[in-house]
This record gives C-alpha cells, sequence and structure tokens, in this order.
C-alpha cells in the first residue's frame, strides 16, 4: 500500500471536507475524490459518511485511521533513525572487548557487524584493567563488552547473562584437592577471580594462569588440575563443576557513555542483547 494514501485519508478525516483536505494536500478535489474511491474499490467497507455537510468516519473508517497513524508513526521513526544515521557519519567504530568475551566478538558479532554495516569499519580493542570508563570518555571506544560485578555511574550498563565462577575438573577427581587453573593476571577476569578466592573460605595452590581459558579448560580435562572458570564454559566440555564457598556470581554486559546512543550503537547493543549470548559466553 502507498503510505500516501494513507496520508489523504488521515487528512479527510481531520479536515471532515474534501475541499479543504485536498487544498492541504496541494491537489483537486476531484484526485482526492479519485483515490478514495480507489480504496473503496480494492473491497474496503465505505470510510466516510456525509452528515451535515461534513465527512464523519464510520467504524471501519476508524479503524483504518487507527492502523494508518500506526503504520505513519513506524515510517517516521525510520526516516529519523536514517537521518540520525547520515548525520552521525559514521564509518569506524571501536569495540571494547576483554579476553573473555574474544571468541564470541570473532565468531559471532563480527560477522553480523559486517553483513549489517559493510561501510563501516570495525576496529575490536582489548582494554587493560581498569581503562574501560576512561576509554569510553575519551570516546575512543563507543562501547564494551565487560564482565563485572561494580557499577560506575557514569556510565550505562546493560545487562547481558548472569554467570558464575565454579572450579572444574574431572568427574573422577571431584573431592581430589587439586590445585587451580586461573584466568591470566591483568585481566577483568582475574580480577573477579581474586575477589572470588579472596571470599572463598578455601583457596588451592595455583598450577597455571594461561591467557586462553580453552587452556585452562584443557589442563582440568588432563586430570591435571581444576580450572577457575564461568559456569557458562563448562558445558559440553565434560567437565564437572562445583560452587565456590561462598558461591561467585557476576554480570556479563555491554557498557556504554550515558545519554542517547546513536542508532547504529543502540543497533549493536539490541542484537547482542537478543541474539550475541544465545548460547552463553563461549570459549
Amino acid at each position: 500500500m502507498d503510505t500516501r494514501q494513507l496520508e489523504y485519508i488521515l487528512t479527510i478525516a481531520e479536515e471532515k471536507n474534501l475541499s479543504r483536505a485536498a487544498d492541504r494536500l496541494f491537489l483537486t478535489q476531484s484526485a482526492l475524490s479519485q483515490q478514495l474511491s480507489k480504496l473503496e474499490a480494492e473491497g474496503l467497507p465505505p470510510l466516510f459518511t456525509r452528515h451535515k455537510g461534513e465527512m464523519q468516519l464510520t467504524d471501519a473508517g476508524k479503524i483504518y485511521i487507527n492502523g494508518a497513524r500506526s503504520i505513519l508513526k513506524i515510517k517516521g521513526d525510520a526516516q529519523e533513525a536514517l537521518k540520525d544515521l547520515r548525520q552521525a557519519k559514521i564509518h569506524h567504530i571501536h569495540i571494547g572487548v576483554c579476553r573473555l568475551f574474544q571468541p564470541l566478538y570473532y565468531e559471532r558479532i563480527l560477522p553480523w557487524l559486517k553483513r549489517s554495516y559493510p561501510d563501516v569499519e570495525v576496529t575490536a580493542v582489548t582494554p587493560k584493567l581498569g581503562q574501560v570508563r576512561n576509554l569510553l570518555e575519551n570516546n575512543e571506544i563507543d562501547l564494551a563488552l565487560f564482565a563485572s560485578r561494580q557499577r560506575n555511574k557514569f556510565l550505562k550498563y546493560i545487562p547481558l547473562q548472569e554467570d558464575e565462577l565454579v572450579t572444574a575438573f574431572l568427574p573422577a577427581l571431584e573431592g581430589a584437592p587439586l590445585p587451580l587453573a586461573l584466568p591470566a593476571p591483568d585481566t577483568h577476569l582475574r580480577q573477579l577471580a581474586d575477589e572470588a578466592c579472596g571470599n572463598a573460605q578455601q583457596l588451592m595452590p595455583i598450577y597455571a594462569e594461561p591467557e586462553d581459558l580453552r587452556s585452562a579448560i584443557a589442563l582440568a580435562k588432563m586430570g591435571e588440575c581444576a580450572a577457575l572458570i564461568p559456569k557458562s564454559l563448562v558445558r559440553g566440555t565434560g567437565l564437572a563443576c562445583s560452587s565456590l564457598n561462598p558461591p561467585f556470581h557476576y554480570q556479563n554486559t555491554i557498557v556504554i557513555r550515558r545519554g542517547t546512543p546513536l542508532p547504529i550503537i543502540r543497533d549493536i547493543c539490541d542484537w547482542i542483547q537478543r541474539y550475541g549470548f544465545r548460547d552463553g559466553c563461549q570459549a
């Protein structure tokens, strides 16, 4: 359906007069009358009746008008979003991706970005510990994928998934005093791990501190140690897992600057919320 027809009917309903509506639309009265007849010829019931010289909506006309307003609002919102995108002139975005989320980013998020925004260059930045706020405030990154238990009032946090740090081990070794493979030092996950170990009532010796959590999982599958990893990574490994005492939960989030995000940033956040974490954060 041509949205101009919707605008014609809305204008007639507002003016309650075909001649005034035609003047407002810069059409001849006969041209506007033809448009109305064309709609009714498509099988629609009459949209207007004449009463005391005015064109008044029928019940069918009221339903049509409500639908027309909704459709035109959607069209207007889409046009505004496209206008904002053109005005923003975004050719390059920077995404902060902590090591935990790099497999997810490169295997799922980046391919979607390349397909959806082929003209936008995308750069991934690995923030150092404590850098996320400064990078966002200095416009060095546009958003960050981040694991945290803390909040900063200057930033906006969009929740993705709650997770838990657990010890993962071969089922046959449950209860054995195994050393731990911990995340590498100076990483966001290690910061959480240090906090978790500080809170826990038991702390085993450190076996290794691999950069890649897949290495920690491999060591645990070999029976060399237990791995302190997110519970979401245990699924499908054949490992058993145990909560710390007390359990240590944290939130996987998107972090952006406060205020109204640009349309492309809003689209990215919406997509990651809907689809990016559908199967959890996989190493």
